[in-house]
């Protein structure tokens, strides 16, 4: 490639003996606070033709850079999604349980370290209450029918 763009130059300018050159720097841009700095890390005066190859090569591994870049934001994306989703579907499937009337119910395996994982523990500390709740009312019931009985 540089070959060609290089014996096109010869072509353009050769007639008139003059070689295209092309002012040439390779740098960094670096962000300081809000400020964008540009870091040159050399500079030199190039033929066309050079520089062109050069330039073809820095966005060959930019635009490589950036669809790894893009891959690992994907990646990134579904395993945080999948991190959230699924203690909160348990959350949810414990509490439509629990709705249900399965008191006995507890749910488990949400261990986040997170306020998931605290919403799990009160979801079973209440469902511990009205479980004894319950247990007590219908004690109470039977106590009430046991004295009916015998009056």
């Amino acid at each position: 490639m540089a070959r060609e763009d290089r014996t096109q130059s010869q072509h353009l300018f050769g007639r008139l003996g003059v070689r295209l050159w092309v002012p040439y720097a390779v740098g960094v841009i670096v962000l300081v606070g809000s400020a964008v700095v540009l870091v040159i890390l050399s500079a030199t005066r190039q033929p066309a033709g050079e520089v062109s190859g050069q330039i073809n090569t820095f966005i060959l591994v930019g635009a490589g850079l950036v669809l790894l870049s893009a891959i690992s934001i994907i990646v990134m994306g579904f395993y945080i999604a999948r991190r959230v989703v699924q203690p909160i579907a348990k959350l949810r499937r414990g509490a439509a349980e629990l709705a249900a009337g399965d008191l006995s119910q507890r749910i488990t395996g949400v261990q986040t370290g997170d306020e998931l994982e605290f919403l799990a523990i009160e979801f079973n500390e209440m469902a511990a209450r009205l479980q004894d709740a319950q247990q007590n009312l219908s004690e109470v019931a039977r106590e009430r029918e046991q004295q009916y009985a015998f009056a």
